[in-house]
């Protein structure tokens, strides 16, 4: 045991020979955490940095008003402090007392507050456990730990901070303008929404990174929470915008009775060097070996269905009456004839509330999914596990009624947005009408799949005959998980192909889904109006959940509005930034026809198949690989326009995946002009050494040569038409294969409007003979373009196109077809 200390006459310091803690000895706040490898500190206010607060409720209030707690920091308490320093062998921890607290004159309160500097790790583990000797007063939440930080390094405009709210949140200039702010009556009202910074809910990973741009010098802050409890994150700026404050608020079961509490999980308050992408990673190694990643990866899973791969595109019906039955299979029938028989069409039928058994489907429903079933396109219905409406009635077996959730005086909490009750997940009854809701929509209405509406932002419950702890605790999230699993158990017994997409992202519940709902640069429809990108406040979207989880879930998102309501580039730039980070595709379903269409429109469109089709084609890596750092492109920038603001990007978007040692590279020109582009890839950022590799490219034959390199760096120049897309693949070499002396790629998408360009490599050290001839449906040749012998090299020709149509490009070396390529040509 180290020495027990009773008088302070300088800072507390605890150190790994990584990292080293400062606190100040008298008051014990918070005061400087230094990274001694990079020599580099954060630095805190210590006069809002009191490590603690408590949140006491008193037991003798009835019913319990909204100011009913007492908040308690441990700065402003007078008691014996003292503290002790221990080598354990996990690493040095640091052991902080506050005793005999006393509360109002009713008892006292001892808190002890554990800091674990472990071996070999930079970032310190902190642990907290309240004694509570009172009569009356319950620990109704503890805010743990409580830190005002300063900005990093000197500037304050080169911070940005990364919150894991709904996508990825990345907010510029944190200290003037965060406010994800924790309110006590939060916690005490009737009101049903997502509260900002709740987990489960908002809140979709256990972690935040603040850093500064320019040093990426940072400061990582988490909780290591396998169990899903109910906490919020609160992070917000100091009035003066000197500082952030920021804490987690944990509730403990029962937190209406008197009782002590131990914090069950780690927080984690540390520096970190490097980028959100570092931390994503960092994050990852942690969150990977946790319970709901334990069936592998997606690639892996027996549960993952193979039809699930070919569910490319998903369009949304916003129907809510069914009154237009026809005029929705029609435009599906249309869309289906437009998008062709590669890829399957999901029609995800929206409706609010009309997915109850006891309420009579709208007239033309059942015709409808089966009309859809003929001709080849899924039905994922909408569903809701979280809501019932207020005027609905309760069925007769009480379920509304057995299944609310409740405040701590035993109100139901009311969703005021959808004017609805909010169903306790955990509770037998609600689990049981779920599952039989999905039956029906599964087996009588003929779905072959369920789009789940479930956004898990806990409620603190109250009703005893839910047989749940009272208040906090990891029930609500574990009643959802449970309502997955059985769900899915059920309904896969009768459909193995059965899919099941969730509207939220929460990574504890990865194992029961088949897709989760991963939006970006647009926010979902709210009250028909339209909002800022998908994100929090302030924020711009980043792929977070998608750099941690891609490869162990399928994600998807997209353009989820009328194609008129999107900006000059708006519509095209969303399906780029969707495709280049492996997301299924969404679409809005207007209920028109393409023969209707504007050039513009069908342009858009146009380029929306080309991305489909080579993720369908790409799959390896747009739905199997794990999410990397995008390459560098240099090329141009170009306007989108967003409904509130115009926004600058790349005209050329870029994104990487890795899988099985190889590299998947996603390149796509989302603008209207011919790009020049040339793509940088370090092989270095993905953790491959310098060798001899082999360049492929993807399309709808498979990955096809087109160049070898040396070294761990390697430049592709690729002359992009406007709105076209490419795969490439990138692997250590194997050496030529006879089958691969001759290779070929189409420099312009399968659907074309003109003329077709044709580019071919040889890779023969001796002449070959080569031919390339073009053929139409019927298999007559219909012209020649290339036929003599090449040497070694890069070779491109162009045909200037026909009638519209299918026609086939076949390759001939030294007389033997190696390839058709399948090309249909729009007029």
């Amino acid at each position: 045991m180290g020495l027990f200390l009773l008088l302070f006459t300088s800072d507390i310091e605890i150190d790994n020979s990584l990292v080293r803690v400062y606190l100040d000895s008298v008051s014990f706040a918070l005061k400087r955490i230094e990274d001694l490898k990079e020599g580099y500190a954060a630095e805190f206010v210590s006069s809002s940095s009191p490590i603690w607060r408590l949140n006491l409720l008193d037991t003798s209030l009835s019913p319990v008003p909204l100011d009913g707690l007492v908040s308690l920091f441990s700065s402003d308490l007078t008691c014996e402090k003292s503290y002790n320093i221990d080598t354990l062998s996990e690493g040095p921890a640091l052991h902080l007392w506050w005793k005999d607290m006393n509360i109002s004159g009713d008892g006292k309160i001892d808190v002890k507050v554990d800091i674990l500097l472990r071996w070999n790790e930079s970032i310190p583990e902190w642990y907290i456990t309240v004694y509570n000797y009172t009569e009356k007063y319950a620990i109704f939440s503890t805010d743990f730990p409580c830190i005002s930080f300063l900005p990093l390094d000197e500037d304050a405009e080169d911070d940005v901070l990364i919150l894991p709210a709904l996508s990825g949140t990345l907010l510029k200039s944190p200290f003037m303008n965060v406010n994800q702010k924790v309110l006590n009556e939060q916690d005490l009202s009737t009101y049903g929404g997502a509260f900002p910074g709740s987990y489960p809910g908002i809140y979709v990973m256990q972690f935040e990174f603040v850093y500064d741009t320019l040093s990426t010098h940072g400061l990582y802050l988490a909780t290591k929470d396998t169990a899903g409890y109910a906490k919020r994150y609160n992070t917000t700026s100091a009035e003066d915008f000197s500082s952030i404050f920021y804490f987690v608020r944990h509730y403990p079961e029962n937190n209406n009775t008197v009782q002590s509490y131990s914090l069950p999980y780690p927080c984690l308050v540390g520096p970190f060097k490097g980028d959100w992408i570092d931390a994503a990673k960092f994050y990852r190694d942690w969150a990977i070996s946790q319970h709901w990643c334990n069936k592998g990866i997606l690639k892996d899973r027996s549960d993952f269905p193979e039809s699930a791969e070919k569910k490319v595109l998903v369009v949304t019906n916003e129907v809510s009456e069914f009154g237009s039955a026809s005029s929705v299979l029609s435009s599906l029938k249309d869309l289906k004839e437009f998008f062709g028989d590669e890829l399957w069409l999901v029609s995800h039928l929206r409706g609010w509330g009309r997915w109850l058994p006891y309420v009579d489907p709208h007239p033309g429903v059942e015709e409808l999914i089966d009309s859809l079933s003929n001709l080849g396109i899924a039905t994922a219905p909408y569903s809701n596990t979280r809501l019932w409406d207020i005027s609905t009635p309760d069925d007769g077996e009480k379920t509304r009624e057995k299944s609310m959730a409740k405040n701590i005086n035993l109100e139901p909490y009311i969703s005021v947005e959808y004017d609805s009750y909010v169903m306790d997940p955990w509770t037998e009854s609600w689990q049981e009408k779920y599952a039989y809701i999905v039956d029906a929509i599964h087996k009588d209405l003929g779905a072959t799949d369920i789009y789940v509406d479930n956004f898990p932002s806990f409620k603190l419950c109250y009703e005893s005959t839910h047989g749940h702890p009272s208040g906090g605790g990891n029930y609500w999230i574990e009643g959802f998980r449970n309502l997955a699993k059985r769900v899915r158990n059920e309904e896969r017994a009768v459909d193995t192909n059965f899919t099941m997409t969730q509207e939220d992202r929460v990574e504890l519940e990865i194992e029961f889904f088949d897709f989760l709902f991963t939006q970006y640069w647009e926010d979902p429809p709210a009250r028909g109006n339209p909002g800022p990108p998908y994100t929090v406040n302030g924020g711009e979207p980043i792929p977070l959940f998608t750099a941690v989880y891609h490869d162990y879930v399928a994600t998807l998102g997209g353009t989820n509005k009328p194609w008129g309501w999107y900006g000059k580039n708006h519509f095209a730039f969303a399906n780029a930034y969707n495709f280049v980070n492996g997301n299924r595709f969404l679409l809005y379903d207007e209920k028109d026809y393409v023969s209707e269409f504007s050039d513009q429109k069908l342009e858009d469109f146009n380029y929306l198949k080309e991305l489909v089709l080579h993720s369908l084609w790409g799959k390896e890596y747009l739905l199997y690989g794990e999410w990397m750092r995008p390459p560098m492109v240099e090329v141009p920038i170009t306007s989108v326009e967003f409904y509130d603001k115009t926004r600058y990007f790349p005209e050329v978007l870029s994104g990487a995946f890795k899988r099985d040692g190889k590299l998947g590279i996603a390149l796509t020109n989302f603008s209207s002009d011919t790009v020049e582009a040339t793509c940088t890839v370090d092989l270095k950022d993905y953790g491959f050494n310098s060798g001899s590799y082999e360049v492929s490219i993807i399309d709808s034959t498979g990955a096809h040569l087109i160049d070898k390199f040396d070294g761990d760096v390697y430049i592709y120049e690729k002359t992009f038409p406007p709105k076209t897309a490419c795969v490439l693949e990138i692997k250590p070499s194997s050496g030529i294969k006879e089958e691969d002396k001759f290779e070929f790629l189409i420099d312009v998408p399968s659907f074309v409007t003109d003329k077709v360009e044709v580019e071919y490599m040889v890779y023969t050290e001796d002449p070959v003979m080569v031919e390339i001839s073009i053929y139409n449906i019927a298999g007559r040749k219909i012209e020649t373009l290339v036929k003599g012998i090449r040497e070694r090299g890069r070779y491109r020709v162009t045909w200037e196109g026909g009638s519209g149509g299918v026609y086939f490009c076949n390759f001939k070396i030294e007389g033997k077809t190696v390839l058709n390529k399948k090309i249909i040509l729009l007029k």
